[in-house]
């Protein structure tokens, strides 16, 4: 590959200190030539969804034990083991995204003053009770993560920085009632580099989330804090797919996560297709068909697909996330809805 030319870097003193700690590594790497902070929501269980009225993503249980908590209901598993954790100060939580302002009180989301009568002397007290939010609230979660590509390996990565759960409420907009989310708190995750096994005795749950409508890597709607030429990410993702047998990429198949090998003769199809569209003339009635030739153009596919295995490690009493595969998203010829134009593996099964 030719060496790449600089043409944006954002400073390092333009970056906050913690910010720079946690990506310095990647800022650093030659092979990194685009990183970009991001954000995005998402339903940790497929139960939720009804509740919500929404499908953010694709969730596939992989795992869960009910040692720890008897009785526990599967789909409040994480966020129960996730709260009893941080009340415990095994977990850290901050008020803001950035997790520099530790504040352990916000596991609460309210407090009550109640009235109680000592039995023997009829003293009255009162005392303060602190509300812990409802599980029922917290279907969802937001992750700041920060996705680079790596052009010398030709895929994408996904950092998670910070996971919030969202506390849902109604509100009224105009005389309409809508349904509002703001994160209760944060927290940081720990990120993995290989799939757990799922036979390890210390994950007690697993999900695969597939967030399949994809999240926006347009200059437009992120922050990107490191590019080092204008062919970066996609154009040179593309470019690597045409002329480079060497790099293995994937087909979109029936399920998560593909295994089947694009033949290096067949990729250029990915990016080049005709079809044939037929043509009634409204006065005669005449049909004709007119051959279209079509191009897919990096520039219009400005989202990517991500798949992560989230785990809860109940004997380190920690979440961790490990990315499995990346997908840029194309528009469907037969509809409003993207597809994936092919996968990179990030990890294998």
């Amino acid at each position: 590959m030719k060496a790449l030319k600089i043409v944006f870097l954002l400073p390092l003193s333009m970056l906050s200190l913690k910010m720079t700690a946690q990506i310095d590594d990647l800022l650093k790497n030659k092979d990194i030539t685009w990183i970009a902070e991001v954000y995005n929501d998402f339903i940790v269980d497929e139960s939720f969804e009804a509740a919500i009225n929404a499908r953010p993503n694709i969730v596939v249980p992989l795992k869960f034990i009910n040692t720890a908590n008897e009785g526990i209901e599967e789909r409040f598993a994480m966020q129960n083991w996730l709260f009893t954790a941080i009340e415990n100060k095994k977990i850290p939580i901050f008020e803001d995204y950035n997790c520099t302002k530790q504040n352990a009180s916000l596991i609460h989301l309210s407090s009550d003053s109640i009235t109680q009568i000592d039995p023997i002397t009829l003293e009255t007290k009162a005392k303060v009770v602190k509300n812990k939010p409802h599980l029922d609230f917290n279907p969802l979660f937001r992750a700041k993560q920060i996705v680079y590509y790596n052009a010398k390996q030709a895929k994408f990565g996904v950092r998670t920085l910070a996971l919030a759960p969202l506390y849902r409420y109604k509100d009224f907009i105009q005389d309409e009632m809508v349904w509002k989310t703001m994160p209760l708190f944060w927290f940081k995750p720990t990120n993995l580099n290989k799939i757990r096994r799922l036979n390890d005795k210390q994950t007690n749950w697993a999900r695969q989330i597939n967030i399949n409508q994809g999240i926006s890597i347009s200059a437009d709607s992120v922050k990107i804090l490191k590019k080092v030429s204008e062919n970066m990410p996609l154009s040179d993702l593309f470019a690597t797919v045409m002329t480079n047998p060497k790099r293995s990429f994937y087909k979109s198949q029936q399920g998560i996560l593909p295994t089947q090998v694009i033949p290096f003769e067949e990729r250029k199809k990915m990016f080049n297709s005709r079809d044939t569209l037929r043509i009634i003339d409204p006065n005669t009635y005449e049909l004709t068909y007119k051959v279209i030739d079509e191009v897919v153009n990096p520039r219009d596919c400005e989202q990517l697909q991500i798949i992560q295995n989230v785990y809860w490690n109940d004997k380190k009493k920690r979440l961790e996330i490990c990315t499995v595969a990346t997908a840029p998203l194309a528009q469907s010829p037969f509809g409003s809805y993207k597809l994936p134009l092919f996968y990179c593996l990030n990890q294998s099964r």
